[in-house]
């Protein structure tokens, strides 16, 4: 197989993993952790994209009702 070949075919799986990955992110987040948590390996995840968006979301509702719980109280 010539080294061009090679570095297509190469090319052509990463491609196509990242597809799969980003159409299923929740499912390889899973399976991922399940991978690590088989192996006894921690890891501290980033969150990134939409994972950090909606947890920003969660964070600022957490804060609104602390805020409006606390104005009741007054």
């Amino acid at each position: 197989m010539s080294d061009n070949r090679a570095k297509l075919l190469a090319r052509a799986y990463a491609r196509a993993t990242q597809e799969l990955r980003s159409h299923h992110a929740d499912e390889f987040h899973m399976l991922l952790q399940e991978q690590y948590d088989e192996m006894g390996i921690a890891v501290r995840k980033r969150l990134t994209g939409e994972r950090k968006r909606q947890a920003d979301i969660e964070k600022a509702r957490a804060t609104l009702a602390a805020l409006e719980n606390a104005a009741q109280g007054e």
